[in-house]
């Protein structure tokens, strides 16, 4: 009863608290060698203010990446780190070059899941050489049938974009690459 009162009108929001899984890296780009297997390792980090519970590693059914680690996490306290592993298997079915793609989630019981996409692409260690001749229609319209010399010739992934090999053909209209990667390819003349 003593001094000045001024009734006010104030909102406020109560929100849950919940965990807030972070993945590092927050995608996966990578390589899996073919006739090899490889391991994987992805940190998951709860950045949130409670405990992640029961945190459920969803993997797709590929016959070619398998989860090593527990599917079930029991718990990820506040700032705690664990480890996701995977197994990377290439399949003889698999073409070379070509990515593969898709999503992990990790879905805690108590909300604050994420998904982590992947791009895995598998390669070869084996070499070879590439030998490209080029010819046009004068090649099979002349009795002399020259090749075309001087034609530039460049070899790109087929994906990526990435020039592989390039460079001019010689005086017989011939390129000729050593030590190519196994794979696919695109070729531009």
């Amino acid at each position: 009863n003593e001094g000045a009162k001024l009734p006010v009108l104030a909102y406020y929001h109560a929100k849950a608290q919940t965990p807030k899984l972070t993945a590092n890296p927050v995608s996966i780009n990578t390589t899996m060698i073919k006739g090899t297997s490889r391991f994987y390792e992805l940190a998951v980090t709860n950045t949130g203010a409670i405990d992640a519970e029961k945190v459920k590693v969803d993997s797709p059914n590929l016959e070619w990446m398998k989860l090593k680690s527990a599917a079930v996490i029991e718990k990820i306290a506040p700032n705690e780190t664990i480890k996701i592993i995977l197994e990377l298997i290439p399949t003889e079915k698999q073409q070379l070059n070509v990515p593969l793609s898709g999503n992990l989630a990790l879905n805690p019981a108590n909300g604050g899941g994420i998904g982590i996409p992947f791009k895995v692409e598998t390669v070869s260690e084996s070499t070879g050489s590439l030998l490209v001749d080029v010819v046009d229609e004068y090649t099979y319209n002349t009795e002399k049938a020259p090749h075309v010399k001087g034609a530039k010739v460049t070899v790109r992934h087929p994906f990526s974009g990435a020039v592989i090999a390039e460079g001019l053909t010689d005086e017989n209209g011939l390129f000729n690459t050593n030590q190519i990667p196994e794979g696919y390819y695109t070729l531009s003349v």
